[in-house]
C-alpha cells in the first residue's frame, strides 16, 4: 500500500499517515482497483522451473573444521603495524528522507562487512559486500523513473549508495602516509529529478 505510518519514537504513538507518490512526480494518486499480477515465488521448491541446474552441492561442516596444525608448526598473529584501524557504521542515503531514519538503526538491504586481511605483501584490504537484496517500493504499472529500476510489476528498487567511514593511522615509516580511495560527487539540485541532492554518480579515484 502506498502509505507510510509515522510513529513517535518516545511515546510509540501514531503521529500521522504519509501517502506516498507512486508515479514520476510528487503528486499523490487516488486509490485504484487492484490489478492482478503473476505470483512471484522465491522458494526453490515452489518454482515452476529452477533458475540454475549446474550448482554444486553445498557442504557444511557442522561440528568444526577438519584442518589442524602439524605438531612441529606454530603460528603467531599480530597487528602491530597499525596505530589505529577503525570502521564506522554503514549509512545509506535513499532518495526519500523517511527511509534514512531506518538506516541508522539497521541496514534494510542486509549489508555485511568482513574484517580486514593482512597479506604478506604488507597491503591491508577491507572488503565489503552486499547480498544483492534490493530495497523495493511501489510504482504505477507501466511507469519508469530515472532514479530506480523496475524489478517486477508495480515494484521499483531505488538507486542509492552505501557510505562507509574508515579511519586508518598506520605508523609505518612515519605518519606521512597516503590512502587511495574513490569518492562521489553530488549531482546538481533539481526540483523534479533530484530535489534532495542525494543521487550521486561515481568519479574516478585520485
Amino acid at each position: 500500500m502506498p502509505f507510510s505510518p509515522v510513529f513517535d519514537g518516545i511515546t510509540c504513538e501514531l503521529v500521522r499517515i504519509d501517502y506516498l507518490p507512486t508515479g514520476t512526480d510528487h503528486s499523490i494518486a487516488s486509490t485504484c482497483p487492484w490489478t492482478p499480477v503473476k505470483t512471484v515465488k522465491f522458494t526453490y521448491d515452489l518454482l515452476d522451473e529452477p533458475l540454475r541446474t549446474d550448482l554444486k552441492p553445498y557442504i557444511v561442516q557442522t561440528t568444526r573444521r577438519s584442518l589442524v596444525l602439524c605438531e612441529w608448526r606454530c603460528s603467531q598473529v599480530g597487528f602491530q603495524c597499525l596505530f589505529q584501524f577503525q570502521g564506522g557504521p554503514d549509512t545509506i542515503q535513499y532518495t526519500t528522507s523517511d527511509k534514512n531514519a531506518i538506516s541508522f538503526i539497521g541496514c534494510p538491504t542486509l549489508a555485511s562487512s568482513t574484517k580486514h586481511t593482512n597479506y604478506r605483501s604488507g597491503d591491508i584490504e577491507l572488503e565489503v559486500r552486499a547480498t544483492g537484496i534490493p530495497s523495493a517500493m511501489l510504482i504505477d504499472h507501466g511507469a519508469t523513473v530515472p532514479w530506480g529500476t523496475n524489478v517486477g510489476p508495480g515494484v521499483m528498487a531505488g538507486y542509492h549508495q552505501h557510505i562507509f567511514s574508515m579511519r586508518i593511522d598506520p605508523p609505518i615509516d612515519g605518519h606521512n602516509n597516503a590512502v587511495v580511495y574513490q569518492d562521489s560527487i553530488p549531482m546538481p539540485e533539481g526540483a523534479v529529478a533530484n530535489p534532495m541532492v542525494w543521487d550521486t554518480p561515481r568519479k574516478p579515484p585520485y
